[in-house]
């Protein structure tokens, strides 16, 4: 936590971009994480009832990206700086907040980066995300 004014700031930074994600705390030099925004994906097809639905096993971070798994697809969420994998974003999420500095995203201001020829819809959705996945509404602080 940083001290500005007398007030503690501990607001969140997240920074997923096309090649590296970081996060951390504003104020601080340097982001506390830094992993490739590249992950892992583990097709799984399961049959229910004569339909077939996909889902998969994400794998996210530096060693476990980097280790050889069989069936494993490496995928990147972003194309050209733009989210096209909402799930995988997500995942890249939980794995920087939870896991690596975890932290409970509902006690905390989010500062999330996006680009600058980014579509309103999705920052619409980020944003949607941070308020209903994260629930960051509780601290009424977002800026994307």
């Amino acid at each position: 936590m940083a001290t500005f004014g007398g007030d503690e700031v501990s607001a969140l930074v997240l920074d997923v971009g096309s090649c590296w994600t970081r996060a951390g705390y504003a104020g601080e030099d340097t982001p506390k994480i830094v992993f490739p925004t590249s992950y892992g994906y583990i097709p799984e097809t399961e049959t229910i009832s004569s339909e077939s639905s996909e889902k998969g096993k994400y794998i996210i971070g530096d060693a476990e990206v980097a280790a050889w798994r069989p069936n494993m697809e490496i995928r990147n969420p972003l194309v050209n700086g733009l989210v096209q994998d909402w799930d995988a974003l997500e995942q890249i999420w939980d794995y920087a907040l939870r896991k690596r500095l975890q932290v409970d995203p509902t006690e905390h201001p989010l500062f999330v980066t996006e680009a600058a020829w980014n579509t309103r819809e999705i920052r619409e959705k980020l944003t949607e995300i941070a308020f209903e996945k994260y629930n960051v509404a509780n601290n009424n602080n977002i800026v994307i």
